[in-house]
């Protein structure tokens, strides 16, 4: 599930790729998860990755709503379920959708 919003003059698209459970299992868990989130991070143009107020780690993305398009947003859609799929499945062995 990708959740679409609008944050000021972004648009901000959003979904979950390890619940609160998997992320708060210790505090090692927790670093490990963070210190890959972050080397991602330094490889994606599109996608980021960050924990969220629920302490679950998530994938968004990010733009400027005045130059959203249809055909930039399909492609953000797209990018952002495959990136997360990918990264959840080398977290956990499976993907959940």
């Amino acid at each position: 599930i990708i959740h679409f919003s609008r944050q000021g003059d972004d648009y901000l698209l959003v979904t979950v790729v390890l619940g609160t459970a998997r992320v708060c299992r210790d505090e090692e868990n927790w670093r490990e998860l963070a210190r890959l989130a972050w080397r991602r991070n330094a490889e994606n143009e599109v996608v980021t990755y960050a924990f969220d107020r629920r302490d679950r780690l998530v994938g968004l993305v990010r733009h400027p709503a005045k130059y959203l398009d249809y055909e930039e947003l399909e492609l953000y859609v797209r990018a952002l379920a495959r990136d997360c799929d990918r990264f959840e499945y080398l977290l956990t062995g499976r993907d959940r959708h």
